[in-house]
C-alpha cells in the first residue's frame, strides 16, 4: 500500500478527494474535505457523515460497520498531527475492511480525524466518546441522524457519560 500525497496537514487521494486539518474558529483541530469535483473546502458536518455510515450499515450491515468504526475508534490516540501519526491513520483507515470502496476510506479518514480533532480539544473531558456515542446511537438505538447531532449538542458531560456507561462504552481517562 503507497501513503497518497500528504499535505502537511492531511491527504490527497488517488480519486482526487482531499482532506485536511485547518484553522478554525478555535483552534487548528477543524477536518475539511474537498471533494473531487468541489471547487472549495467545506467543513464535513455531523449529520452528513453520520448519513453516510448509515447507509453504508444498510448495505453491509450494522454489526459489520459498527465493527469497521470500532477499529478506526480503537487506534485514535491523543498526540500530534506528525508525518508518522498521518501514515498511521492512513494505514488504519485504509486497512479496515478491503469490501470497501474508496469513497468509504475517505468516510474513515474523516471519523478519524473528527475524533483525533476531538482528543486534542483544549478541556475536552470525553473527546473521541461523543462520536462513540453518536455511532452507537445510529447503529443500535436507532435514534435519527437528527436527534444525535441537534439534541445530544449542549448537554452537561455527566449526562453524555451517563449514557456512554449505560451503553457499556465508556472509557474512563
Amino acid at each position: 500500500m503507497q501513503i497518497p500525497y500528504t499535505y502537511k496537514t492531511g491527504f490527497m487521494l488517488s480519486n482526487g478527494d482531499k482532506i485536511i486539518y485547518k484553522q478554525g474558529s478555535f483552534d487548528q483541530w477543524c477536518v475539511y474535505i474537498k471533494k473531487r469535483d468541489d471547487e472549495r473546502f467545506h467543513a464535513p458536518l455531523d449529520k452528513d457523515y453520520f448519513n453516510e455510515l448509515y447507509s453504508l450499515a444498510l448495505g453491509y450491515g450494522f454489526d459489520n460497520v459498527y465493527s469497521s468504526f470500532k477499529k478506526v475508534y480503537d487506534s485514535v490516540r491523543k498526540c500530534e498531527w506528525t508525518r508518522e501519526h498521518k501514515d498511521y491513520c492512513y494505514k488504519i483507515c485504509h486497512n479496515v475492511d478491503s469490501s470497501y470502496d474508496e469513497d468509504t476510506l475517505l468516510l474513515w479518514l474523516t471519523y478519524y480525524m473528527t475524533m483525533l480533532a476531538e482528543e486534542m480539544k483544549e478541556g475536552s473531558i470525553l473527546g473521541k466518546q461523543i462520536k462513540h456515542l453518536g455511532v452507537y446511537n445510529l447503529l443500535y438505538d436507532r435514534y435519527s441522524i437528527d436527534y444525535i447531532t441537534h439534541y445530544m449538542k449542549n448537554k452537561r458531560w455527566t449526562y453524555l457519560r451517563d449514557l456512554l456507561v449505560e451503553r457499556d462504552i465508556y472509557e474512563s481517562k
